[in-house]
């Protein structure tokens, strides 16, 4: 695991199918989608639909690995800042998987359905919403990708306050 720690932060790599999709590149929900792979689809969509993703990021995790938001709204309409919005993000602690899948879902389902949907068309052409459905990269993926079963972070706990893990020093 990235970032700098006291004890170990190298996990072995499981093979869990449960974070296999079906056919690589080809969305489906019969599996937890890893970090890799939603970012990967939120890159995919920002090429696929310009009019209607801006995609960004809004900061950096413990690690150094980028954390991912898009802007869903029909920029033809009008600048996202200028319409109503709503903002939804998922997985901000590691074993949080079903809010990241849930987030991620619902940005797939609002590019899915526009043009196809009168009422998501609508919400999109003029309302704005904001998704970022992976907030600790880190420690989602160690929770996905090791057996660790970490809840949280992968930052270290800083319980004395000293700026610095517990097991620091």
């Amino acid at each position: 695991m990235p970032g700098e720690r006291a004890g170990p932060s190298v996990f072995p790599r499981t093979n869990y199918p449960e974070v296999k999709p079906l056919v690589a590149g080809q969305m489906d929900w019969k599996h937890y989608h890893t970090s890799e792979e939603i970012e990967w689809w939120m890159q995919k969509w920002g090429k696929d639909y310009p009019d209607l993703v801006e995609l960004y990021t809004v900061g950096k995790s413990f690690g150094n690995r980028d954390i991912w938001q898009l802007t869903l709204t029909n920029k033809k309409t009008g600048r996202h800042t200028d319409k109503p919005a709503a903002f939804f993000d998922g997985g901000r602690h590691s074993g949080e998987i079903s809010g990241t899948e849930s987030a991620f879902y619902l940005m797939w389902h609002l590019l899915d359905q526009y043009g196809k949907d009168a009422s998501i068309t609508k919400l999109l052409d003029t309302k704005t919403v904001y998704i970022r459905p992976v907030n600790n990269p880190d420690g989602s993926d160690m929770y996905r990708l090791t057996a660790q079963a970490n809840r949280s972070t992968v930052r270290p706990q800083d319980n004395d306050g000293d700026g610095w893990g517990d097991q620091a020093r």
